[in-house]
């Protein structure tokens, strides 16, 4: 037992005496001896900076910086805000209200703030306005990312049309595109246009091995593209795998030919020269390595998917929109079957949980990340608890029609009408316990932060909190996709149909990506879509109103984002004074949208009109297709407001 005069013997103050014995009472009740428990005090009271995060040490620390304050290690940018903003792009200002542009400007008077978009959709939100991107110098902002880009090491190969092979790091540094093979779904291989990123620092990583000896590491939710067209990922291939082959060999006359899946026709596709092989396609094994790397990925446009020189395809990168090849006038023949499909197989509310005999199963809990500190290996069985459940708010679980305008290569569809599942929720528990903590351990480390922008501050990647909230914004990524996946699939076989296409994109995220000039830098995207060239994304309207597939252009003024929504044109609490029940069910009914759930904050009259924020980002995004809800399912309660 450590007592008051054993601490005073090694010289500790008479204030930190009470807060010092609190946590040796903790340590020695986990068994540690009193050596060990002295030196960790010791530690906590030496290194107050180190120990924020620890779960018994941290109120400790916390109490020597507020003694002493000279203690705290001040970060290398200043914590005095800009005189005045740095100048950004407004998209569709009319729509949007001066309190979420003053959010914005006072985001831009950071010290470590580098660039900012606002789109049209913006309003009002905690720290950064909802709809606010913004790029920041090496740190990462909790407030400013809401609560996966899948990719490779930066050695991985990829043949091009120049008869080499070049690896993923050597095409990032490249300011122009490229021609690569890529896949169509029908098996043919085709060349498509692409351009190459660095997507995350410091990545987690498995090694495939595939048949012909080729080793390929990849981050665990990167897609292969197995045999017949359909993707899974990385961590859940198997042994004994089909995956879908890439043929290459160069002839007598020195031309290059790829074999085309399915007919076996050999195809002359350049006069350059390459090492001719016979690639295989199955899976040999799948492990996690230890090593961590940077990764990077490509983006193609035109077929979302591209060869390794391994020889294999793999897909680019990553709410959730699922398509089925049946007519959606089967909601109209039964609609009781697709109800009950909502009803029974999705969970809503703030405590939404699954009972523990049908919780579901997915890789991302086997993620050894669960594992990487006191705070996310307390989460694990809320983890558990909350895979496959959607909140309260916005989130939504709907049955609709999409009415596709164009072909498009990647999802393998024709122009028509299908039945479609759009979907959005999150990382849901996790995610909001993740960002609540370290977005404090950031304002405790920025005590002299002006107070209008305290919400904003901010973590060095450099220092271990950084490090430790990068990897665990990521690991809640990978769980919010996983969330997606499990609700789709769930209903989807309630209702007796299979996935023929899926299109998910993420918001409320950071991404290491470079400005036009080459700067690297973190951009925020608070609810705000990714829209790089060609990138396939995602922007609902409301439970009446439609919502859609679109394409992005690549717009840098716009750190190349666009709206995920239409955008609250009042607040719920506003909403909630002001809209009747008969008003919104009159609005459902009109279009012909059933209503399961769903509380009047939520209600359409709430939002801003989506066809006027589709026409304010022209240059944003291309709209390749319009979803139209039917039947909608939200939680009974409303959002917080």
């Amino acid at each position: 037992m450590i007592t008051g005069k054993i601490l005073k013997y090694h010289h500790w103050p008479d204030s930190l005496i009470r807060f010092a014995k609190h946590a040796a009472e903790q340590l020695g009740a986990d068994g540690l001896e009193r050596e060990a428990v002295l030196a960790q005090l010791d530690a906590a009271r030496t290194q107050p900076l180190d120990h924020l995060s620890h779960p018994v040490l941290a109120e400790l620390a916390r109490e020597v910086l507020r003694q002493n304050p000279r203690e705290r290690d001040h970060p290398e940018q200043s914590e005095s805000l800009r005189e005045r903003p740095l100048q950004y792009r407004v998209w569709g200002q009319e729509h949007i209200d001066p309190g979420a542009i003053a959010q914005m400007d006072a985001a831009m008077r950071l010290p470590v703030s580098v660039a900012g978009a606002l789109m049209p959709d913006a309003h009002v939100g905690y720290g950064l306005p909802i709809g606010g991107v913004l790029a920041t110098r090496n740190t990462v902002i909790p407030f400013a990312v809401g609560v996966d880009i899948a990719c490779f090491s930066g050695d991985t190969k990829i043949p091009l049309l120049d008869g080499n092979d070049h690896t993923l790091s050597e095409l990032s540094n490249r300011k122009d595109s490229f021609y690569v093979y890529a896949c169509k779904p029908d098996g043919k291989v085709v060349v498509a246009q692409a351009t190459a990123l660095k997507t995350k620092q410091n990545a987690e990583l498995v090694e495939v091995i595939i048949d012909n000896g080729e080793k390929i590491l990849c981050t665990p939710d990167h897609e292969f593209m197995l045999r017949g067209g359909i993707y899974q990922t990385a961590f859940e291939l198997e042994p004994g795998q089909s995956l879908m082959p890439f043929y290459s060999q160069r002839d007598k006359e020195g031309y290059v030919r790829v074999q085309q899946n399915y007919s076996s026709r050999w195809q002359r596709v350049h006069v350059q020269g390459l090492t001719g092989k016979l690639f295989n396609h199955k899976v040999i094994s799948v492990r996690r390595v230890e090593e961590r790397q940077d990764a990077y990925c490509l983006i193609v446009p035109d077929y979302h998917n591209f060869a390794l020189a391994a020889g294999v395809f793999v897909h680019n990168c990553r709410m959730r929109l699922s398509v089925y090849d049946v007519s959606p006038h089967l909601l109209g023949q039964k609609p009781g079957q697709f109800e009950k499909a909502l009803l029974e197989q999705t969970r809503f509310g703030m405590g939404a949980k699954w009972e523990q005999n049908k919780r579901a199963d997915h890789p991302v809990l086997s993620d050894p990340d669960w594992e990487a500190t006191p705070l996310i290996r307390s989460l694990k069985s809320k983890a558990y608890d909350q895979l496959g459940t959607s909140g309260t708010g916005n989130h939504f679980v709907e049955w609709g029609v999409l009415k596709l305008r164009d072909a498009d290569a990647r999802l393998g569809l024709k122009p028509g009408d299908y039945l479609a599942l759009l979907s959005h929720s999150g990382s849901r528990g996790v995610g909001f316990k993740i960002a609540d903590h370290y977005s404090k351990l950031a304002q405790e480390l920025h005590p002299n932060l002006d107070k209008s922008v305290r919400h904003l501050a901010w973590l060095d990647l450099d220092k271990e909190a950084g490090q430790e909230y990068w990897l665990l914004m990521e690991l809640a990524g990978r769980f919010a996709s996983a969330n997606h996946y499990v609700i789709h699939h769930r209903v989807a076989a309630a209702a007796g149909l299979k996935e023929i296409a899926y299109v998910e994109n993420h918001h409320n995220f950071a991404w290491v990506e470079s400005l036009a000039d080459g700067t690297e830098v973190i951009v925020h995207r608070k609810g705000a879509t990714p829209a790089g060239p060609g990138v396939l994304g995602l922007v609902p309207g409301s439970m009446g109103d439609a919502g859609y597939l679109v394409r992005g252009k690549g717009q840098m003024d716009s750190l190349q984002s666009a709206s995920h929504g239409a955008g609250r044109a009042m607040s719920r609490k506003a909403a909630l004074n002001s809209i009747t029940k008969t008003q919104r069910d009159a609005y459902l009914r009109e279009r012909g949208i059933t209503l399961l759930g769903g509380g009047l904050d939520e209600a359409p009259q709430a939002y801003k009109p989506v066809e006027a924020i589709m026409a304010a980002q022209e240059d944003l995004i291309d709209v390749l297709g319009r979803f139209t809800p039917k039947m909608v399912r939200m939680a009974d309660e409303t959002g917080e407001y």
